[in-house]
Parts: C-alpha cells; structure tokens; sequence
C-alpha cells in the first residue's frame, strides 16, 4: 500500500529541473511538475519514505525572497493496511508578518528554521497524497478507515504543533537549507559523500561555504 502511495508523487528528475525551472515565474511550486522522493530511511522497518516539495517566494533584488522545503515522512502502520504521515518544513526567516493572523510585532521566526506541519499547504491539511482540486477535500483522516486508525489520526493531528516550537537551524544560504535538510534526514556521512562530490560546490565561497562546512561536507 505505500509503495502505490508513494506511485502518486510523481519524482522529478535533474533534466525536469534544468528544463522547467527556469522558465517558471515565482513564486513557484514544484508540486505542480512532480515531487522529490527519497530512498528509505535507513535502518527502519517497514519502510518509511521521505517526499518532499519547494516553494520560493518572489524575487527581490535578484533574490529568493523566502523558500521553504516541506517534508512528508510515509510509513506503513505494523498493525494494519493505513499509511501514517508526519511532515516538517524547513524554512528560510520570517520576513514580514503572516496576513492570515492579526499579531502585530516582529516575525516570530527571524531565522532559518524548521517546524511541524500537517499540510502541503498553510490552507490545506493532508500529507497522504498531492494536493488536489477542492472538490476532492481531504483533512488527513478517513472515517471509512477502522475507526481506531481515524481516531488516532484525529488525536496526532490535533497534537502537533504547526506554529511554536520552531527549531533554529543554521544555514543561511537557500544551498545550506537544502544541505541541512538532507543531513537531518539521512544523517552526516551520506550529506558528506552526496554533496562533496558536486565539483561546483566544492568551489563554493562565502556564506554557502560556510553553511556546507558547517556540516562537515568538506571534512
């Protein structure tokens, strides 16, 4: 059952990346071309598989001017046929105020960050499979399912906390966020042998070299 699941987030391949990138206005949401998609976490069984998507705010001063990489970790339950998601974003510094609340003060997360979420989206709350047209609606819960496995995901989603904590992370470069993400998944010997590789940051300078040796990329 996770295997067709993980069928529906269609993976994007580096040619997909070279082609369509460039010629998308921002903000720009990769889910609408395909999805990241990991290898398995290692060491865990049954298997849990990351999926992931980016989206980039608009550009300032030849700038990205947020971005924020949204996570969804799909397992299958031991106890049943169900699939149970948890999700993270990493996410650049709050910049500006979020419109949808009426706080008032400086952003709560001046800095790169990571923090809990429930959704693909800030209005959307399922991470079971790619967002879809509104017609289709889906919270996250299935009451056709068992009624102990809809419950359940009743209780974690109301249990997790989507706007405090958040936790510092330190990059502070787009490439060092990516990087950071990627060592937090799979960990710092894999991050290390994938990136160090890459002859192009090999070369890097400034603040993406320091984000990188931060991680011991170049150890």
């Amino acid at each position: 059952m996770l295997q067709a699941l993980v069928d529906d987030f269609r993976p994007i391949s580096e040619s997909d990346l070279d082609l369509t990138m460039p010629k998308q206005k921002l903000p720009l949401r990769l889910w609408d071309h395909g999805w990241l998609v990991g290898n398995p976490l290692p060491r865990i069984k049954p298997d849990v598989v990351p999926v992931a998507t980016l989206s980039l705010g608009e550009m300032v001063s030849d700038h990205v001017s947020s971005a924020a990489f949204r996570v969804a970790f799909l397992g299958e339950r031991k106890n049943d046929a169900s699939v149970h998601s948890e999700g993270w974003r990493f996410e650049t510094a709050e910049v500006e105020l979020n419109k949808n609340n009426n706080s008032e003060g400086p952003p709560a997360h001046p800095y790169f960050h990571a923090q809990a979420i429930i959704g693909w989206t800030r209005e959307n709350s399922c991470l079971l499979h790619p967002p879809h047209s509104e017609a289709e609606e889906c919270d996250g819960t299935d009451g056709a399912l068992d009624n102990n496995v809809h419950l359940e995901r009743i209780r974690a989603k109301s249990a997790t906390l989507v706007q405090h904590p958040a936790f510092p992370v330190a990059a502070q470069t787009l490439t060092g966020l990516a990087a950071t993400m990627i060592a937090t998944i799979y960990g710092a010997q894999p991050t290390s042998s994938l990136l160090s590789e890459d002859t192009g940051l090999a070369r890097s300078a400034g603040l993406i070299h320091e984000d990188l040796e931060r991680l011991g990329v170049f150890a």
